[in-house]
């Protein structure tokens, strides 16, 4: 059961916190890990969505994709923060997803199990995060990291901003 990690980073100006939507639609890529040229762009996967698959070695997925040649679908499920495939081991940090709580640090943001598949892109897309400013104001609607992101807070009268947005796949 290989699992990987989608982890964040980004600068940030005045945030407290970058935290992705409770029912996201992530845009992500996978490849097939027998053919590095056999590639599946651009596919989304929403925690909130299984596909039933019959005969096969999961009984849901959050992506089924059957590459060419393939006899089985390959499956992609999102794991949720309290998976007991998450809990750290000794002496280990929690690589559970949440919010991106530090500036320039990498911090996961979502787990998948991949069976027969793995993860290679991302793309950011507008409301996949909210942005919490230091002085506890919200921003939800029309967050782009795709490119900077900037807004007034006026509760705490300054710039928020989270700018410089890098993602990476990590395998546990």
């Amino acid at each position: 059961m290989p699992i990987f990690l989608l982890e964040v980073r980004a600068t940030f100006d005045f945030v407290s916190a970058l935290t992705p939507a409770p029912d996201n639609e992530w845009k992500i890529s996978v490849k097939n890990p027998l053919n590095d040229f056999e590639v599946k762009e651009g596919v989304t996967v929403r925690s909130s969505e299984l596909v039933e698959l019959e005969n096969a070695h999961v009984a849901d997925a959050h992506l089924a994709v059957k590459f060419e040649g393939a006899s089985k679908y390959s499956t992609l499920t999102v794991l949720d923060a309290g998976s007991s495939a998450l809990k750290p081991k000794k002496k280990q940090a929690s690589r559970a997803p949440g919010p991106v709580t530090a500036s320039e640090e990498w911090a996961p943001v979502l787990a998948v199990d991949c069976r027969g598949l793995e993860p290679c892109g991302y793309e950011p897309g507008v409301g996949e995060f909210a942005v919490t400013s230091e002085a506890g104001s919200v921003f939800e609607e029309e967050v782009d990291l795709s490119d900077d992101f900037c807004e007034y807070c006026e509760k705490g009268e300054a710039s928020v901003g989270v700018e410089g947005f890098e993602w990476r796949w990590t395998a546990l």
